[in-house]
């Protein structure tokens, strides 16, 4: 009898044990936190990201020695391509423009995962046809935004980092709904 409840003991003195180590490795996972005054600080800021990213990959398409080069290389894509080089240039400084040059590896952490996306594409747009320069640009431009800045169903990565203060607890939040103030989600749910 006294087996079974020592036995039943340091069970549950584990699973707890278990459960709290969980718990401190989910507190370390973290993402930027950029605050914002208000929304249409935050809109201006991605407004800037978004017309930057099309300059900069109008620029990059039109390059016609780069972009041939991606096109012969494009069944084999891979980092040590100078299109994809410069792609990835593009979207870790404009990320970092994002985070105020504050969060280098996550910038650099999301940039590989948005460029794979773009590689993937590509390989995926070579099979339809000749990929011209418009496809090629409008494909990529249209990578980069439904992931970072629109997207209607799930928050994108720009409202995942973006936090601005409630007017009622005045924590920030980067769930806020504008009702004149910026309320968040908590305190509405509370009234």
């Amino acid at each position: 009898m006294e087996f079974v409840l020592l036995s039943q003991t340091c069970r549950t003195l584990y699973d707890k044990d278990y459960l709290d180590n969980m718990k401190k490795v989910e507190d370390l996972k973290r993402h930027p936190i950029i605050k914002f005054n208000n929304l249409y600080h935050y809109f201006d800021k991605v407004t800037i990201f978004q017309v930057n990213i099309k300059q900069h990959i109008q620029r990059l398409v039109l390059d016609t020695p780069i972009f041939e080069s991606m096109i012969d290389n494009i069944e084999w894509l891979n980092d040590e391509v100078i299109f994809i080089k410069d792609l990835q240039k593009i979207i870790k400084r404009e990320l970092m423009e994002i985070t105020n040059h504050t969060e280098s590896k996550w910038c650099g952490e999301t940039t590989i995962m948005i460029v794979n996306s773009i590689k993937g594409a590509l390989k995926g747009l070579q099979m339809c046809g000749n990929p011209t320069q418009n496809s090629v640009r409008d494909m990529i431009i249209c990578i980069i935004f439904s992931m970072c800045s629109t997207n209607d169903n799930y928050s994108p990565i720009l409202d995942k980092i973006s936090y601005m203060k409630c007017f009622h607890c005045k924590k920030f939040s980067n769930k806020v709904v504008d009702f004149g103030e910026l309320i968040c989600e908590s305190c509405i749910k509370k009234d």
